[in-house]
């Protein structure tokens, strides 16, 4: 897929209509500024470790642990970390439009998720563009199944009970 195509209605579920999957180039890019992240802010944990220091790899510990337990839970609520903030990417469920949370285990985060490119696409956890819905209102009309219309309801039979 092109940077400048969109994904196909078929790409994705009808709720993530007019959203484009992210490249994988731009997922590694995302992820390469997050582990950037934890190396900097664990970095006097290292400098603690090898010098010595005994208050300054507490202090560093403490920082690292702190980051990580944040950026998980931003990560879960929002979707986001700071890398894939950067590139204007996010993480949502893949048929709910919604960010993973924080109750979901890892393996079912890895499956039933889709990295978003929000620059290119809609934001699902915006609500629903109008374009999309239009598109998706054009496609159904094309369907046989879309063509049918069901019958009104039968009118009310005289008299009361």
């Amino acid at each position: 897929m092109t940077a400048t195509q969109r994904t196909t209605p078929t790409d994705l579920p009808t709720l993530l209509a007019g959203g484009a999957r992210a490249s994988a180039r731009a997922r590694a890019a995302a992820g390469a500024i997050d582990l950037i992240t934890v190396v900097v802010v664990g970095l006097p944990l290292g400098l603690g470790a090898i010098g010595g220091g005994g208050a300054i790899a507490a202090v560093g510990a403490a920082a690292l642990v702190g980051a990580l337990v944040i950026g998980y839970h931003v990560s879960a609520l929002t979707g986001r970390t700071l890398g894939r903030l950067a590139l204007g990417l996010r993480a949502v469920d893949l048929f709910t439009g919604l960010p993973l949370g924080l109750g979901r285990p890892l393996a079912d985060r890895w499956t039933g998720a889709v990295v978003l490119d929000v620059r290119r696409g809609r934001d699902p956890t915006l609500g629903v563009a109008a374009d999309a819905v239009a598109a998706t209102a054009a496609r159904s009309t094309t369907s046989a199944a879309a063509r049918w219309v069901p019958a009104a309801p039968p009118a009310p039979r005289g008299g009361h009970p």
